[in-house]
């Protein structure tokens, strides 16, 4: 078995990222400006010169360098030696499309290139931007035994910012995988022993595409290789050598894909005005929490919480108020519940609920009353005054094998009796023991 390679590449950017904009034009340069810093969590630096710019690499380390090609003391692209000798990459802006831009377009540091003369080259530049600093959030996989073809890759990668992982072998790149974190799996098919489409096959019978992108890749010259790896499984197929704009494109789209995606499922799973998780994602992520009590044999806790007269609270300071007072007891039982690993959802109105797989007896009725007693002690923000509330809780144990909707029914039933019992307390069944 070839060796395994572990080599994780340190993300390029700090948590606040700075770009340097060089443009001799004041007036685009402060559209790009505006625009970057509305869309990108960065600091922009803007100079008009080449010598300026040369005095602001060496002030400073940039994230990114996006300058114009020609500058009023550096008509032939100086500024991007520049940039290359501070080891910075950097997105060039050009006046007209120059076609050795596309021959150049593999150097190092080159990031992209944009025409100025286009309408939307500031929309553009700006997306390009932001792009480029979300990529390092995104964790891409290179399997390849060839060192020299994970080489090639890495670079290409790491020029977008990508933080990248590698290794030689599949058994090691479903270690990987399996442990979460990968998002972009790019493997070659020539491989000893488990070559690149057996092992998207085996990758896609645990991980769905809206979960992991899977792009196949192969210097064969058998035409028919790109669609045995789309029917086995994979996202893309690319043959090599790459024209790099091409992988560029390709890795855009997939990463866009994914994020789309991840959109899409926060606001299926998640309440729109608190944050939490909706009753439907309570339900699927219990259902996982608790097969994985029942297999270690078990008990767990389920606790429903209800604020006291809300209704009042609405008709008094208004509907808005009792938003913010939801949104603040969603905070507060949100931070709660994780202090123990717990899952916590609104299950609608002013019901909240909270599953613990760790908590039972009396060190769940404990956590229940610390909630109740922090909560009490608390204030939310309204249009005219601090509003303070309570909460009533009832609390129910889980005994491995019971089913997820027995305990919530008990724990309905022990919120009932706190209601009936005066409100702002905790009720299970160790109250009447």
């Amino acid at each position: 078995m070839p060796a395994e390679i572990n080599l994780a590449y340190p993300r390029m950017v700090d948590a606040r990222a700075a770009v340097l904009l060089v443009e001799g034009s004041e007036s685009l340069s402060l559209l790009l400006k505006t625009r970057i810093e509305a869309e990108a969590d960065v600091d922009v630096v803007a100079c008009h010169t080449l010598a300026e710019a040369r005095a602001a690499l060496r002030a400073r380390r940039f994230t990114l360098v996006v300058a114009a090609r020609t500058l009023p003391d550096g008509p032939d692209g100086e500024i991007v030696a520049a940039a290359e000798k501070a080891e910075t990459p950097f997105i060039l802006l050009t006046a007209t499309f120059d076609p050795s831009l596309r021959s150049r377009f593999a150097r190092q540091h080159l990031v992209d290139y944009f025409v100025k003369d286009n309408a939307h080259a500031a929309q553009l530049v700006t997306a390009a931007v932001v792009k480029f600093i979300a990529n390092r959030d995104v964790t891409v996989l290179v399997v390849d035994d060839s060192a020299s073809g994970r080489s090639r890759l890495t670079d290409i990668l790491r020029r977008q910012n990508f933080t990248v992982t590698q290794t030689s072998c599949a058994e090691d790149a479903m270690r990987r995988i399996d442990a979460g974190g990968v998002e972009l799996v790019i493997v070659d098919y020539y491989m000893p022993g488990m070559n690149g489409y057996e092992l998207i096959r085996k990758i896609r019978e645990t991980h769905p595409s809206d979960r992991i992108r899977l792009i196949g890749v192969s210097a064969s010259s058998d035409r028919m290789l790109a669609a045995a790896f789309l029917k086995a499984g994979a996202s893309d197929f690319l043959y090599r050598p790459f024209v790099t704009e091409e992988l560029q494109c390709r890795l855009d789209a997939h990463v866009e894909t994914l994020n789309q995606i991840k959109r899409l499922r926060h606001l299926a799973e998640h309440d729109p005005l608190t944050g939490l998780h909706n009753r439907r994602a309570f339900f699927e992520h219990a259902r996982r929490r608790l097969r994985d009590l029942e297999d270690r044999g078990r008990r767990g806790s389920v606790f429903i919480v209800d604020i006291d007269h809300f209704k009042q609270i609405n008709d008094t300071h208004g509907h808005e108020a009792g938003d913010r007072v939801l949104i603040g007891a969603a905070k507060l039982i949100k931070a709660h519940a994780d202090l123990t690993g717990a899952l916590s959802a609104r299950f609608g109105g002013e019901e909240f609920v909270v599953l613990s797989t760790d908590l039972t007896d009396i060190a769940a009725e404990a956590s229940a009353e610390a909630l109740r007693t922090h909560f009490a002690a608390s204030r939310f923000d309204a249009a005219d005054e601090p509003i303070s509330a309570t909460i009533s809780i009832g609390l129910a144990e889980l005994d491995p094998g019971e089913t997820l909707s027995n305990a919530l029914n008990a724990a309905d039933q022990m919120l009932y009796l706190a209601k009936s019992g005066g409100r702002n307390r905790v009720v299970s069944d160790r109250s009447f023991a």
